[in-house]
C-alpha cells in the first residue's frame, strides 16, 4: 500500500540506500507522488492510467471527473472504480425493465476479449467458468512528482 511504500522509501533514504521502486495498483497513489525518494518508481496497474485520454473511453472519464468530481484527486483507485462501472454498464446493455441477477450474468457472459475501449486489459466471462483476464498491465513512472504513462495508454502483455 502507498503508506507502507512511503515509509519504506523514507527508511531506505535514511540509510542512503536508493533503489528503484516498483509498485502495483494499490501502491500507486497520489499520496506518494510528492515523495522525492520515490522519483523514478515504476507502477503497474490493471486499469487505464488516470492521467490519460488516449482513447474515447478514457476521455469520457476525464470529462466526468472534471464535471462531477472536480475536487477528487484522480488515482489508480478512481481509474479502477470507473472501469468497474463501465464493466457493469457493458453487462447491462440488454436488461429488462425489471432486471434480474441472471440478466446481469448473461450480460457478463457476452463480454469476450473486451478491453472496454482501452480501460483495462482484455477480459471475458465464460459461462460456468472463472473470468479470464489477459496477463497485461498499464505501466507508469513517477517523474518529478507526477505519474507519467510510459506506453501511451496501451497495455503490455
Amino acid at each position: 500500500d502507498a503508506n507502507s511504500l512511503a515509509r519504506m522509501a523514507t527508511n531506505c533514504a535514511a540509510q542512503q540506500f536508493e533503489p528503484l521502486y516498483e509498485a502495483s495498483s494499490v501502491g500507486v497513489s497520489a499520496s506518494v507522488s510528492s515523495d522525492s525518494s520515490l522519483n523514478g518508481m515504476l507502477g503497474s496497474i490493471a486499469t487505464f492510467p488516470w492521467m490519460d485520454a488516449y482513447t474515447p473511453a478514457q476521455d469520457v472519464y476525464q470529462q466526468a471527473m472534471r464535471q462531477y468530481a472536480p475536487n477528487v484527486v484522480p488515482s489508480a483507485a478512481s481509474s479502477a472504480v470507473w472501469t468497474s462501472g463501465q464493466l457493469l454498464a457493458a453487462a447491462s446493455k440488454a436488461l429488462s425493465a425489471s432486471p434480474t441477477p441472471a440478466e446481469i450474468l448473461s450480460g457478463l457472459y457476452a463480454i469476450s476479449n473486451n478491453n472496454l475501449g482501452g480501460l483495462t486489459e482484455p477480459i471475458m466471462f465464460p459461462s460456468g467458468a472463472d473470468p479470464v483476464v489477459a496477463p497485461c498491465a498499464f505501466y507508469i513512472t513517477l517523474q518529478n512528482g507526477k505519474f507519467v504513462d510510459t506506453n501511451n495508454g496501451q497495455t503490455r502483455c
